[in-house]
């Protein structure tokens, strides 16, 4: 797991639910070694719940911040909402650093788009 667009995680989830599974599964991996290692700045707490459903609330970088409730979700669908994001913050910074983020381009179909925009809708 790369923390390297996130500056905060917060995991909440009650220890003696089964429901709380993945977002263990989840602190475990932003705890691991490989992970602070690509982002040692990045802040994970885990904070005890002992009523409601489990959740991870995500501050990126660029101060956006989205919570992700995990009690019907596994790891593996955590992370890809997680990177999908990521993903986006790291090509729209590289389109940057290029000088081509929001100039318009053409193609041999005859369709123009802009440079770092997306037509995707984020995920619930």
């Amino acid at each position: 797991m790369q923390l390297k667009q996130l500056a905060r995680v917060v995991v909440r989830f009650n220890p003696w639910q089964t429901n709380g599974r993945s977002a263990r599964e989840f602190l475990s991996r932003c705890q691991s070694p490989a992970a602070t290692a690509s982002n040692p700045d990045c802040k994970v707490e885990c904070l005890v719940r002992l009523q409601g459903d489990p959740y991870v609330i995500v501050q990126y970088t660029n101060q956006k911040q989205e919570r992700i409730d995990t009690g019907s979700k596994t790891v593996a669908q955590i992370l890809a909402q997680i990177n999908a994001v990521a993903e986006e913050m790291t090509i729209t910074e590289m389109l940057s650093k290029a000088g081509v983020l929001g100039k318009k381009l053409d193609s041999d179909w005859g369709v123009q788009n802009d440079v770092g925009t997306s037509s995707k809708t984020p995920h619930e």
